[in-house]
C-alpha cells in the first residue's frame, strides 16, 4: 500500500501486451476510475494481438491514509505496468477534472521511427496540468518533451513494450512534442484542472520483467515504500 492526502486526485497511466480486452481498476478506499483507453501496435507477430495503455482518474476524494490499488486483468496479457500520480489540490475528480484529452495512434504500415507529437485542441490553461502517455513497441524510452517532468518510464522485455508519463505545469500551448523517436506508438494528453502536483506513487511491473526502469525521485514528504515481488504498493489479479 502507499499514503494518500485527502482530497488527492489519483490518476493511474497503464499499458498491458498482448490484450484485446478490458481491465477494472479499484482501490482499497472503495475508489472507482473513468478510463481513457486505446489500442497500440496491432500488428504483432503471430497473432496480430494488440498492446493496450490507458490514463484512469479516481471519480472521487480518498481520504488520509494508506490505499491500495487493484488492477484486475483479463486472461490474455502477458505483460503489465503502471505509474501513479498523485495530484494535489484538485478542483474536480473523474471526468469533471478534464478540461480536454486528445489521443494519437501511430499506424504506419512500416516500423518507421517517427516523433510522437499530440495537438490537445485548444490552448491549455496555465493554471492547469497536462499529464501525457506515451506507450509504444519499442521499448528504448524517449526523452520528455522541453519543459515537462518526467515521472517515469518502465521498459518491458517480454512482450517488448514501454512507457512513459509526463506532466507539463503553465503551459499555454496546444502541441506537446516529445524528443526523439520510436515505433507502433500511442501518445495520451489529458489537461487537468488543478493548482499544483506534489508526487508520483512508483512503478509496478507483474507479471512480466521489468528489463529497466526509471523514476522521478519523490518528495521529501513521501517515504519510499518497500519493494516486495515487484510490486509498489498495488496489487494484481487475473479473471
Amino acid at each position: 500500500s502507499f499514503t494518500v492526502d485527502a482530497g488527492d486526485l489519483v490518476i493511474v497511466a497503464n499499458a498491458t501486451g498482448d490484450s484485446t480486452d478490458t481491465l477494472e481498476i479499484t482501490d482499497s478506499q472503495g475508489g472507482t476510475y473513468w478510463e481513457y483507453r486505446t489500442f497500440f501496435d496491432q500488428r504483432i507477430a503471430p497473432n496480430n494481438v494488440p498492446h493496450m495503455a490507458a490514463l484512469s482518474v479516481r471519480e472521487s476524494a480518498p481520504t488520509a491514509g494508506s490505499m491500495t490499488i487493484t488492477i484486475t486483468l483479463p486472461a490474455g496479457p502477458t505483460g503489465c505496468t503502471a505509474i501513479v500520480l498523485l495530484i494535489k489540490n484538485p478542483t474536480l475528480y473523474g471526468t469533471a477534472a478534464v478540461r480536454q484529452s486528445n489521443v494519437d495512434i501511430d499506424h504506419k504500415a512500416d516500423d518507421t521511427p517517427s516523433t510522437p507529437s499530440l495537438n490537445i485542441g485548444a490552448a491549455m490553461l496555465s493554471t492547469s496540468i497536462a499529464v501525457g502517455l506515451v506507450a509504444s513497441r519499442d521499448p528504448t524510452p524517449i526523452s520528455a518533451p522541453t519543459g515537462s517532468t518526467e515521472w517515469g518510464n518502465v521498459e518491458i522485455a517480454s512482450p517488448a513494450f514501454g512507457i512513459e508519463v509526463i506532466t507539463r505545469e503553465d503551459d499555454t500551448s496546444a502541441t506537446v512534442t516529445w524528443v526523439g523517436s520510436t515505433i507502433r506508438y500511442v501518445v495520451w494528453l489529458l489537461e487537468i484542472k488543478t493548482t499544483g502536483i506534489d508526487h508520483i506513487d512508483p512503478i509496478v511491473g507483474e507479471p512480466t520483467t521489468i528489463s529497466a526502469h526509471s523514476l522521478k525521485a519523490p518528495s521529501a514528504s513521501m517515504t519510499r515504500l518497500a519493494r516486495t515481488n515487484n510490486h509498489w504498493g498495488f496489487s494484481w489479479r487475473k479473471h
